[in-house]
């Protein structure tokens, strides 16, 4: 029961935090109205908090961060870097830093949430669970790319097909990409094409969007891949052959790669077998044998 009122406390405080700094925020509708197809849920209800820390990391944050290239990168890796800039992912972590420290202010105020401790060691769990909850953001950025990446290795090798017997035909490789885009399906691969053929139309070099696109993808199967196209196309050397030998070589690396998974399987199912199934199994065998023994005594 303490544990409803505290969070019931916490709420209270951040919802009129929230109000106050709504209250004197300017331009609020006109914020909500940006970002309500964009944000919905508690993200949309959050929007001015978030809008006003964006604003500060795009005032406060040098532009050549290594941090800020980081999170650049894996939003681009999770295809999201056009729905939310690195500065507003940031205020995103901000959010759920501030978030942990005043629920985690609230446990060391109230003795009996749990946080008995002197005051140091309150502080280092202050800090610890702060910290920590800056990172859950990542979590579904992380997840967003390994889907992506999943993705796009299963659609790679029947692409490579499709590019092979196009430049076969006498067709140079962005019609052939054109082409294909256009009786394709939509997803993680097929949205990279596009990017791809997006900066060539806008006078971009074949080299330059080539390496981007392989910069966005990070698979290095595919890196490969595209390097090899790249140095094909610069040194003049003919493309169908190339995608041709590409393709195969990628098909045994994905067989080599899925063997390489399925071998990791029984590692990964070892910890769920100990820690779940294997103590219902020994409670199911020796339960009726202590009851017995215990009913004997």
């Amino acid at each position: 029961m303490n544990w409803l009122i505290y969070i019931a406390v916490f709420g209270c405080v951040f919802a009129i935090s929230y109000a106050v700094w709504s209250l004197y925020g300017s331009g609020v509708s006109l914020v909500y109205e940006r970002f309500r197809r964009k944000r919905t849920g508690f993200f949309l209800l959050v929007t001015p908090v978030l809008e006003s820390l964006t604003s500060f990391n795009e005032q406060y944050i040098p532009s050549a961060s290594k941090y800020l290239a980081h999170i650049r990168a894996k939003l681009r890796e999770a295809g999201m870097l056009g729905r939310y800039s690195p500065t507003e992912f940031i205020a995103f972590q901000q959010l759920a830093g501030m978030a942990a420290f005043f629920l985690g202010l609230i446990l060391i105020l109230f003795p009996r949430a749990g946080v008995k401790e002197s005051l140091g060691t309150g502080l280092l769990f202050l800090f610890v669970f702060s910290a920590m909850a800056t990172l859950v953001p990542l979590m579904p950025v992380d997840s967003a790319a390994a889907r992506r990446r999943r993705d796009i290795i299963e659609h790679w090798p029947f692409m490579l097909d499709l590019l092979t017997i196009s430049v076969d035909a006498g067709i140079d490789i962005v019609t052939a990409v054109r082409r294909i885009l256009v009786n394709s399906r939509l997803n993680a691969l097929t949205e990279e094409l596009v990017q791809f053929i997006n900066e060539i139309n806008l006078g971009k070099s074949r080299a330059d969007a080539l390496r981007d696109m392989a910069d966005r993808i990070n698979v290095t199967m595919v890196t490969a891949v595209l390097n090899m196209i790249s140095q094909a196309e610069r040194l003049g050397t003919p493309l169908a052959p190339v995608l041709r030998v590409q393709a195969q070589e990628f098909r045994q690396k994905k067989s080599a790669y899925v063997e390489k998974l399925a071998m990791e399987a029984p590692v990964k199912m070892l910890l769920p077998l100990l820690a779940c199934i294997f103590p219902a199994i020994l409670i199911v065998l020796l339960g009726p044998v202590l009851i017995q023994y215990h009913m004997s005594q």
